[in-house]
């Protein structure tokens, strides 16, 4: 172990308990910071909505690059208010700019949201010096010098968190060290867990994270005051620009009234004041719905009249509307369609619960009111899958196209599992003989609407009627469940999707045009190599050895952990509730793990790995969903055997190896550069399915054992 004499004098413990403590803090604003900025960025550069994987990997980078550096007897923590002054600016003066979509994947992308006449104020006058010497001379800049500086930029920041960490695993015992870390980081997960839960903006975020940073900062002398300053003027910036925003557990939402429209040839005057045509809802910068006032007196508006005649569609024709589920409830103008039709009774499920309260309090008319609609908040797949048999005569799924992703340890989005070809037989399966499925969607993308024109016609097991209503752009298609309806042989559904390349559980990936890694995440994969392997050209030659054990370790586990997340979003549901759950539960088997080395120093290490790919293998042999049971406890108990008992077993060989580490600060910084490759080696689900993330996890872990048995 190294000792004291590698720590500089202004940043040496004064004790091992308080190094510990100081540890602990440090992993918790790591962990903090990290989940922050996931959340604050995508919500202003729109674009990062869909790679916020990016900036995981990216944390990865620089606390592995930090804990790299940790020889150095330089401070560099005192320099994170300049990183995170960048940051700010960064993130600001790019969420101005309109970006080129890359090809080959569908994504939403609305205006700039820091354009004059969205702010008032001095805000406003900040964001009109933004515009004119920066935003609108990069208008169109590519999409790839967007995430670069994005990824850069954040990497930067958790470089000078990393060094101090990683100094802190040079001085103390490692495995205790570690429990330290572990814990820290769980106390972040769940401090965050519950901003989210109270949807505390941004300001709440990143005054938890300056604090926690701050008391382990020296803030002495002219050079700390002006730190401080910046700071300051940083979380003044954070707070103005978050300020006019509800933030749910997913979303940064804006909420306005909408006061006029425009027909295809004459506008429609201003109502009063008091009395909207209904609210515009955006999230993250990007158009999502609109709460509108569809009664008749509205109608005689060709805009409005459109809207009306597309929430409609689902009930064309004599049939009655009887029991109705709307999926994807939103603010309720699916609800009031169902109403409109005479549904007997409406049951609204969503998932976002500060949308369901903006319905509630703001729709015009009123249609969570009725007694006849039952409120559900829960994620649609979770719900389908306990779905009773046969409960409801029509189904409808309303405009369910996310603007986010699932989790930072996935380039899955949230509403992936809805779009499958599962999912729709789920659908039909809570259907009555001769009810009716009916899916809203907007896209004027020819492949993504011969995609779910393919998902219906499989689900029917005939072709679905289809309408596009003017002036909305949305589509909706429909078609009776057959009195004779039975669910298709699982290994028939399998070859048809595979040969119109159509969403599964394996593979859901519903905005993607075609299986295969798009050229931008090929360029994600190759800078993370690239930075990975520049990044040992920063320390001394002496250490610019990278374990190979370690480094397989930290690949294979964050397949790991991503493969978990998904398996248990896919039982349990893609809420953010259950995320956090997940992610917290895998740092507590890693933190058990590490108890139990600290008590039993030897365990088999060959046999463990042994016993990790033989798990592996057996997970990428079970088809995708199937460790799916009614009750909650199998559920659970099955999750322990397949999903969790890999993770409790590789902590109990990165802790057996970790203990004794002669330099357990260059181990930390190449398990966290092995973890930042794993999360690219993330994206060969996007060709092979996300099962095949259990043979490249089995393989990186074969590669480990191999690094393991050459060094013994």
């Amino acid at each position: 172990m190294v000792g004291t004499s590698e720590t500089s004098a202004s940043e040496a413990p004064q004790s091992p308990r308080r190094a510990l403590w100081t540890l602990a803090l440090l992993s918790f604003s790591a962990l903090f910071w990290e989940l922050a900025l996931i959340r604050w960025v995508p919500g202003s550069v729109r674009v990062v909505g869909y790679f916020t994987n990016l900036i995981l990997i990216a944390s990865f980078l620089g606390l592995g690059v930090g804990a790299l550096l940790s020889r150095h007897d330089r401070p560099l923590l005192r320099w994170w208010p300049l990183t995170f002054g960048a940051l700010v600016a960064l993130t600001l003066v790019l969420g101005s700019l309109t970006t080129p979509d890359p090809s080959g994947e569908h994504i939403w992308q609305g205006a700039a949201p820091y354009l004059p006449e969205h702010t008032s104020g001095w805000l406003a006058s900040l964001n009109i010096w933004i515009w004119e010497s920066f935003a609108a001379r990069m208008q169109g800049v590519d999409f790839y010098v967007v995430i670069t500086l994005v990824f850069l930029g954040t990497a930067a920041h958790f470089v000078l968190i990393g060094h101090r960490i990683g100094r802190l695993f040079a001085w103390l015992p490692p495995l205790r060290a570690y429990s330290f870390d572990l814990a820290g980081s769980i106390a972040g997960v769940l401090l965050f867990s519950l901003a989210s839960r109270l949807s505390l903006p941004p300001i709440a975020w990143f005054a938890a994270g300056v604090l926690t940073l701050g008391l382990v900062t020296p803030w002495r002398g002219l050079a700390g005051g002006l730190r401080g300053l910046l700071v300051v003027g940083c979380l003044v910036l954070v707070g103005a620009s978050g300020a006019p925003y509800a933030w749910s557990p997913y979303y940064k939402i804006e909420v306005a009234p909408v006061h006029t429209t425009r027909g295809v040839q004459r506008p429609v005057p201003k109502a009063p004041s008091d009395q909207p045509l209904g609210y515009r809802v955006r999230v993250n910068n990007d158009y999502h719905q609109m709460a509108l006032n569809l009664a008749a007196p509205a109608t005689e508006d060709v805009f409005l009249s459109g809207w009306k005649q597309l929430y409609d569609l689902p009930y064309k024709g004599e049939r009655a509307a009887g029991d109705v589920l709307v999926v994807g409830a939103g603010t309720g103008n699916d609800v009031q369609a169902a109403l409109r039709a005479g549904a007997r009774s409406v049951t609204a499920l969503e998932i976002d619960p500060t949308i369901l309260t903006i319905g509630r309090r703001l729709h015009p008319e009123r249609p969570y009111d009725d007694p006849r609609v039952h409120v559900v908040v829960d994620d649609a797949r979770s719900f389908l899958k306990r779905a009773e048999q046969g409960r409801f005569d029509t189904v409808v799924f309303g405009f369910l196209d996310s603007h986010t992703l699932l989790s930072s340890l996935s380039t899955l989005r949230i509403d992936n599992y809805v779009y499958t070809v599962q999912s729709f037989r789920e659908a039909m399966n809570a259907l009555r003989p001769s009810g009716r499925l009916a899916v809203t969607f907007t896209t004027a993308t020819p492949w993504l609407k011969t995609r779910l024109f393919g998902l219906m016609t499989t689900a029917l097991g005939h072709r679905p009627e289809t309408e596009k209503v003017a002036y909305t752009n949305g589509r909706v298609f429909w078609g009776e469940r057959a009195v004779d309806w039975r669910p298709a042989n699982p290994a028939s559904v399998a070859a048809v999707a595979d040969e119109l390349q159509l969403p599964t559980d394996d593979w859901p990936f519903l905005y993607l045009e075609q299986t295969g890694i798009p050229a931008h995440y090929l360029y994600f994969m190759a800078i993370v190599v690239l930075l990975g392997l520049c990044s040992f050209g920063l320390v001394a030659p002496s250490d610019r050895r990278l374990n190979l054990q370690f480094f397989f370790l930290g690949a294979g586990f964050l397949l790991l952990e991503t493969r978990s997340v998904t398996e248990i979003a896919l039982l349990f549901g893609s809420t953010w509730a259950v995320n956090a759950i997940a992610f917290c539960s895998i740092l507590v088997a890693v933190l058990v793990a590490n108890m139990v080395v600290q008590r039993w120093p030897r365990p088999p290490v060959k046999w463990l790995y042994l016993t990790i790919v033989g798990l592996l293998i057996a997970g990428w042999l079970l088809p995708a969903g199937s460790l799916y049971v009614p009750s909650v406890a199998g559920r659970l108990a099955l999750c322990g055997l397949v999903i969790f008992s890999p993770i409790l077993l590789a902590g109990l060989v990165f802790s057996s190896q970790f203990r004794g580490a002669a330099s357990p600060n260059l181990l930390f910084g190449s398990n966290l550069i092995g973890a930042m490759v794993g999360g690219a080696l993330e994206y060969t689900s996007l060709a092979a399915g996300l099962g095949s993330l259990y043979m490249v996890g089995a393989l990186l872990y074969l590669c480990a054992m191999l690094a393991w048995l050459r060094q013994r």
